[in-house]
């Protein structure tokens, strides 16, 4: 006869996310305490983690979120996409937001030892043991970062395929066009920019382009090659810049010309200080 009652094993349930035959054996071994189950099936997600923390995380979801405590964008990877998509590895992944919200930090290492919002008596890590054993996967929290906001900023967000890629925009000089910021990281998710603007590109990225279009225009007089060379660097601005793009929406407009009538139409300087993009694995 079991020395717990049903209501007992369906509180360690709710407590821990463990099933229900590991609660079972949780609560015999502890004479059917609570608190001593949930202690011990802590102490056996630790041990659980610990072994699967070798196996290959491929799969997850990135995250972000944007309030007055600033901007948060997080990546944690499982091993399947069905636990990707399991509500108890969302909740925790939410719950990571969160915490990198209330912490402000910009590295993982940083985050890891600080007390959960999700359970004040564990730490982050400890967490993600305990979530690990729920989920039966190994969990990894691949990166995260934190933007501190200002009262004359608008954050954007958008999230493309369930959480496999994520954009972040932050426009400064405005407050409330969070709408035209959410736009412009829509276009950043399809359009995949990799440099803000003409002055962001490295100069060895450029010289490399320069020599790819020198070696295509050889033979021709100076003058023709400079002229080929100038009309092909604005094509490929165009591709890895994101002021320089058309917008997605309407190709008429660059994302500078949004940007440029946000400021008429404000009566301010707007610019986009800073984007974002994360894809899962990338």
């Amino acid at each position: 006869m079991s020395n717990f009652s049903m209501e007992t094993l369906k509180l360690l349930r709710q407590q821990t996310g463990v099933g229900l035959t590991k609660c079972k054996e949780a609560l015999a071994e502890c004479n059917g305490n609570l608190e001593e189950a949930v202690v011990h099936l802590r102490k056996l997600g630790l041990a659980s983690a610990s072994k699967k923390e070798h196996r290959e995380t491929k799969e997850g979801v990135i995250a972000a979120k944007s309030d007055a405590r600033g901007t948060a964008v997080v990546e944690v990877n499982v091993e399947t996409d069905f636990v990707a998509n399991n509500a108890v590895f969302r909740t925790f992944v939410d719950g990571l937001v969160e915490d990198v919200l209330n912490h402000k930090v910009n590295s993982v290492d940083a985050l890891l030892p600080l007390t959960s919002s999700q359970d004040a008596s564990l730490t982050i890590d400890e967490l993600r043991a305990v979530t690990m054993q729920t989920v039966g996967e190994n969990i990894r929290i691949s990166r995260i970062k934190y933007l501190p906001k200002t009262t004359e900023e608008s954050v954007g967000i958008y999230s493309h395929g369930n959480g496999k890629a994520v954009s972040v925009t932050v426009l400064s000089g405005v407050a409330d066009k969070e709408s035209l910021a959410k736009d412009i990281s829509m276009h950043i998710v399809a359009a995949q920019p990799l440099f803000l603007n003409k002055e962001s590109v490295p100069a060895d990225a450029l010289e490399r382009e320069k020599e790819v279009i020198s070696s295509q225009v050889q033979g021709k007089p100076q003058a023709v090659i400079d002229k080929i060379i100038s009309g092909k660097l604005g094509t490929f601005f165009q591709d890895v810049c994101l002021l320089e793009q058309a917008f997605i929406k309407n190709p008429d407009i660059t994302i500078q010309g949004l940007v440029d009538d946000a400021s008429k139409t404000s009566g301010n300087s707007v610019e986009v200080k800073e984007f974002i993009l994360w894809k899962i694995g990338a």
